[in-house]
């Protein structure tokens, strides 16, 4: 697959990959969840916690795609 030009050639191919509603909902809960853990991990001075970003926010995100899309 060639690399996108422009956002304009990028966004319905963005869009068509994010059809379902349960995969968008995962989205935004995953990203919700890490900004939480972000939030804790600076309040609570806990960097461990920033560890799980990737795993949670990604995680969601593939649940998403790979069961729902």
């Amino acid at each position: 697959m060639k690399p996108f030009e422009s956002f304009e050639a990028f966004y319905p191919y963005y869009l068509s990959e994010h059809r379902n509603g349960t995969c968008r909902l995962l989205h935004v809960c995953g990203s919700l969840i890490v900004l939480a853990l972000v939030a804790t991990a600076v309040i609570q001075r806990r960097p461990m916690l920033l560890l799980w970003c990737p795993l949670v926010g990604y995680g969601a995100a593939w649940v998403g795609h790979f069961l729902f899309e």
